[in-house]
């Protein structure tokens, strides 16, 4: 059984998707605006990511999005990885569980690029580095993480334009923070608080990123603030 994963494994590191996803990963994603939507310098749709503990409004806002946009003209919407290799029933305690969700996120980045509009950008639940953040809670090493994986930091930070941290409620907005069976999620508030500030600090280093808190605002205020970050970065990009 050794052997035969070993042989995937090889076969799977070095297929061709994965070598252009790894060039892909090493180029500047220079957001270029075009007429109706927006690509990156490969021509590849432009591709941000919602990350943040749990609890801090990924999930809605990306429903609210979908409402809006049921065709998907211009917000293509990545799932979040890790909820499949759950449902696969694989164990989120092990090393190879966090492995596996960074390259099936790629692989889902990846696979809706390709099939993405051409007006549309890219909105992923949680991407490529968030796993870092469970790998941290575990209490593993942090090189290990990256050796494991078989990506650097840089270019796993690379395959992104923008990162908007969205934190969670259970950060100064506890009354609203949803543990499990009212939501799915089982992180009591003191783990969504750790997950965090762990979040931030796997993606450390972004050179496009911004922090939403919670203080002073309502979810229509911090959605908001989230759709004005969004629209920024895309306005700003077009008129460079």
């Amino acid at each position: 059984m050794t052997t035969i994963m070993a042989r995937w494994r090889y076969k799977y590191e070095h297929s061709e998707t994965l070598s252009q996803s790894i060039k892909a990963a090493w180029s500047e994603p220079e957001i270029i605006g075009r007429k109706g939507g927006y690509v990156t310098a490969l021509g590849r749709p432009a591709v941000f990511v919602l990350t943040g503990g749990p609890g801090g409004g990924k999930t809605t806002f990306m429903g609210e999005l979908r409402n809006e946009d049921p065709n998907c003209r211009k917000w293509v919407l990545v799932p979040e990885a890790a909820p499949w290799l759950f449902r696969a029933g694989l164990n989120a305690s092990e090393k190879s569980f966090q492995a596996g969700v960074v390259h099936l996120q790629i692989a889902l980045e990846d696979a809706c690029a390709q099939a993405a509009p051409c007006e549309a950008v890219l909105l992923c639940h949680r991407g490529s580095l968030d796993p870092l953040a469970y790998w941290l809670a575990a209490g593993w090493n942090e090189k290990d993480f990256f050796d494991c994986v078989g990506f650097s930091r840089d270019a796993l930070l690379q395959r992104y334009a923008g990162i908007i941290h969205l934190q969670t409620a259970a950060l100064d907005a506890e009354d609203h923070y949803l543990g499990w069976p009212d939501a799915h999620r089982r992180e009591t508030p003191a783990e969504a608080r750790t997950i965090d500030g762990l979040c931030r600090r796997a993606w450390n280093g972004h050179h496009h990123q911004t922090f939403i808190e919670n203080q002073g605002r309502n979810w229509a205020g911090k959605s908001h603030v989230l759709r004005q970050t969004l629209s920024c970065w895309l306005s700003d990009s077009q008129t460079e």
